[in-house]
């Protein structure tokens, strides 16, 4: 399940693997409605049984709905990731679900008080279209509030350190530990059909998460001798070919060397950032379509940060 284009930097996307005896899925999502989707749509492709919920790592948008998953599958289902995971859920995931919680509760107040008085939340003057629009914004935003209260995070059934292989006759998945967008990252790899599955370590636009750039471009490196035939990122869509692999990985190393470079010459972060040239790889890696190119100038601040605190652990 790949997420509409205008979406895809938000939602993860999810992975349907179909074996001769059963399925996977890999990444829950974050809300329930969409997984309801999925699940219903799985249940029109076959009638085989749903064993096995991966998640890649602790954000929201691949393991909050683990619940939802377990209410509909049954017991039967189990999920499985990276052994950090059984601390990461309960504290990180919670910790951001947490401050969903506190801002929505916050803004909602305040975004009904200004559109009583037919105000935007920047208190602007709004016209009857945009008063109509921010009260379906308000209506869309408290269902989400009631929707988050009711999470219920759970932590993997089956945890695995360094390598899982889930045997099967149609072709082994195997679950492989690669660090780098967070400590507990997990990729999938179908040997057989040559198929990688690799959660936000490898992502249409690159984002640093809650890793460190270094960890990213060892584990890319890594996984590049695989020689994929199909790569499924985190966000984005499916890429047929290398291009997408090497083309993040470049972004990692420039960034990298960029901040060794600066730090050697006793450069700050600010002069470091004045002085980051990237040539054409923006318009090579976002083709020039606004979305990606919003979300590529979003992250790079983040991401050159990140680089350059981990050349600066390197360095001492």
């Amino acid at each position: 399940m790949l997420q509409p284009a205008a979406m895809r930097f938000n939602d993860s996307n999810s992975v349907v693997i179909v074996t001769e005896r059963d399925v996977m899925v890999v990444d829950a999502q974050a809300d329930s409605s969409t997984v309801e989707s999925l699940y219903e749509k799985i249940l029109e492709l076959t009638d085989l049984p749903i064993s096995w919920l991966i998640n890649t790592h602790w954000h929201a948008d691949h393991s909050q709905s683990n619940a939802t998953w377990k209410r509909l599958v049954g017991d039967q289902l189990r999920i499985v990731g990276h052994e950090s995971l059984r601390t990461d859920i309960p504290t990180r995931t919670q910790a951001l679900l947490d401050e969903q919680i506190e801002r929505l509760s916050g803004v909602l107040p305040r975004a009904e008080a200004n559109l009583a008085e037919g105000k935007g939340l920047a208190g602007q003057d709004l016209d009857a279209s945009q008063r109509e629009t921010q009260k379906l914004a308000i209506e869309q935003g408290k269902a989400q509030l009631e929707e988050l209260r009711r999470v219920e995070l759970l932590v993997p059934d089956v945890t695995y350190r360094s390598v899982l292989r889930l045997e099967r006759d149609s072709g082994d998945v195997v679950l492989l530990h690669m660090p780098g967008h967070t400590a507990g990252d997990t990729v999938v790899w179908l040997p057989e059909q040559r198929v990688l599955i690799t959660g936000d370590l490898l992502d249409e636009v690159p984002f640093g998460g809650h890793g460190t750039p270094s960890a990213i471009q060892r584990s890319l490196d890594h996984l590049s001798g695989y020689f994929p035939a199909i790569v499924v990122p985190g966000h984005g869509p499916i890429q047929r070919d290398r291009e997408r692999l090497d083309l993040v990985r470049e972004l990692w190393s420039k960034l990298l060397r960029h901040c060794r470079d600066q730090q050697q010459l006793g450069r700050s972060l600010d002069q470091t950032r004045d002085a980051l040239d990237l040539g054409d790889l923006r318009a090579r890696m976002t083709g020039g379509e606004p979305v990606a190119e919003r979300n590529f100038d979003g992250f790079l601040p983040d991401n050159l940060e990140r680089a350059c605190a981990d050349m600066a652990d390197t360095l001492e």
